[in-house]
């Protein structure tokens, strides 16, 4: 965010990232949920990690931002609905739960999917920059934070 992004996405699908904690069918699930957003939402077909529950962004871009989410998704209504202009993808190792249990359901899913439905009229044009971040850049970016402290 320091850099300039207007939302940064942790993802465990550019160099560096895993999504190695999930099991066959949740990566199955996952995967499948990306690929129906992306084709139905021009706005995250360059976002490798849309999915994503981990997130920042600048509340500046809530800014006559229509917002109507539907279930946990929330990163893709704001990828919908905000006007922003860059974007960085930082890699993300998603690690198997400590404790607790998914939220993954059939209930959940139809609700991803009446979201994707929802926003298709709604979605703006947004052609933000997208930035993925290599591992090392991530890594040098933490020790010139790390010093600064």
């Amino acid at each position: 965010m320091r850099r300039g992004a207007d939302i940064c996405i942790p993802s465990r699908f550019i160099p560096g990232g895993s999504d190695g904690g999930l099991d066959f069918y949740r990566k199955f699930v996952s995967g499948t949920a990306r690929y129906i957003g992306k084709i139905f939402l021009r706005c995250i077909r360059r976002i490798s990690d849309p999915t994503s529950g981990l997130f920042m962004f600048r509340r500046s871009i809530l800014n006559d931002a229509y917002l109507r989410p539907i279930g946990w998704k929330i990163l893709i209504e704001v990828l919908a609905m905000c006007d922003y202009s860059k974007v960085t993808e930082v890699p993300y190792t998603f690690c198997s739960r400590n404790a607790g249990e998914s939220k993954l359901s059939k209930k959940v899913t139809l609700e991803y999917l009446r979201q994707i439905f929802n926003l298709i009229p709604r979605a703006k044009r947004n052609r933000a920059n997208v930035v993925k971040w290599s591992p090392a850049r991530l890594e040098l970016e933490l020790r010139e934070l790390n010093s600064r402290l």
